[in-house]
């Protein structure tokens, strides 16, 4: 079920500097990567404002998957998030909780997708009484990935905590160029039992010249799923081609095997 319009990869406006459009402030949200390691019944987001009224805010985590190599979002009711509607003060930060509702299932990694909206402020007595408004008010609406493990496998490196399992979830990746939809496109297979994040995409060829597919982030392939991404219709492949990605911040280059 796909209920949300943008990719699972693509933080709206960003998620750091995303201003409203009309001029009231910006809303942050930290961290980047949350995650509930199995040891933990709740992870948690900070929400600041910088502006110069209150806003108004909305928290919610749908269940994400990859289904038709497309990311996909559905209502879930396994983790919950308090509290849902907030009004943050200027300058002031508000903490969001992620609480487990149920248990999960041991040594998996399961996708979610947390979700902060705007929402409008209440109109003020002296608006109400002036009838209906012509000005034009755009609400922001901000993303981050959420992932969550099971027993028997980890996330994230530097916890203390005694771990069950001796390495974290990784990705196992390979791909291919296919055409699909009368267009070239670039799948990437994920066979590893972690999530993959791509960016700094390219092609290099057997003489050492390159091309880039995403010098940013190009996107996240989820454990046991394929994605694909459409060519450029300028870039070609050859047969001696090799893919190169950063799949982790600040890391050198990863050379991906090919199908």
């Amino acid at each position: 079920m796909r209920i949300l319009a943008e990719h699972w990869w693509f933080w709206v406006f960003c998620l750091f500097g995303a201003t409203s459009a009309h001029g009231a402030g910006s809303v942050m949200s930290w961290p980047l990567d949350p995650t509930i390691e199995a040891w933990q019944v709740a992870g948690a987001v900070w929400i600041e404002y910088v502006g110069s009224s209150p806003v108004h805010v909305q928290t919610r985590v749908f269940a994400g998957s990859q289904s038709s190599q497309m990311d996909a979002y559905a209502p879930q009711d396994a983790l919950v998030a308090t509290p849902p509607l907030a009004v943050v003060p200027p300058g002031r930060k508000q903490l969001v909780r992620l609480t487990l509702t149920a248990p999960v299932a041991q040594g998996k990694e399961h996708a979610y997708r947390i979700v902060i909206d705007e929402l409008p402020a209440p109109r003020s007595t002296e608006e109400l009484q002036s009838g209906p408004s012509a000005a034009l008010k755009f609400q922001m609406r901000y993303s981050l990935p959420l992932f969550v493990y099971g027993e028997g496998v980890w996330g994230k490196h530097g916890s203390s905590r005694r771990r069950t399992a001796s390495a974290p979830a990784a990705p196992h990746l390979s791909w291919t160029v296919l055409e699909a939809d009368g267009q070239r496109h670039l799948e990437l297979r994920n066979d590893g039992n972690g999530h993959a994040r791509l960016s700094a995409v390219r092609l290099v060829s057997e003489s050492g010249s390159s091309v880039d597919i995403a010098r940013g982030l190009l996107g996240y392939v989820l454990a046991g799923e394929r994605m694909r991404w459409p060519l450029p219709e300028q870039v070609v492949v050859g047969n001696g081609d090799r893919l190169e990605a950063q799949l982790q911040a600040n890391a050198a280059p990863t050379a991906l095997p090919r199908n």
